[in-house]
């Protein structure tokens, strides 16, 4: 599942960082549809 040169900790953090942005839309989205 690994590309092109990514250690273990790298692919760790990616995946962090892609929960955090998701989450971040994610309650972004909740507040405009709330607020709409």
């Amino acid at each position: 599942m690994r590309s092109g040169g990514y250690s273990l900790s790298e692919g760790k953090q990616g995946f962090i960082y892609i929960i955090v942005i998701s989450g971040t839309i994610l309650v972004a989205f909740s507040a405009i549809m709330f607020l709409l």
